[in-house]
């Protein structure tokens, strides 16, 4: 299982597909749906604690933001690492 964020909730639900299609399928629910970004980066909920923790970051946004986030994502790894 996954922590689940989300850019912002209201543009997660209901119009995002892959948020409202996994709750309508029983696979998650919304209560699954931890926080968004704000409440991430405001401090309001803790992200990972271990190494092992996966989370799951839905954007709503632009397409384009998927990439530039992967990147910064990467780059910053990247950098932890080695």
């Amino acid at each position: 299982m996954s922590s689940v964020f989300v850019d912002r909730r209201e543009s997660a639900f209901p119009r995002v597909g892959d948020i409202p299609q996994p709750i309508a399928s029983g696979a998650i629910s919304e209560a699954d749906v931890l926080r968004d970004l704000y409440d991430r980066d405001g401090g309001r909920v803790q992200g990972r604690t271990s190494l092992a923790d996966i989370t799951f970051f839905k954007n709503a946004g632009g397409g384009h933001l998927d990439p530039m986030t992967c990147e910064a994502v990467f780059e910053q790894f990247g950098a932890k690492l080695g």
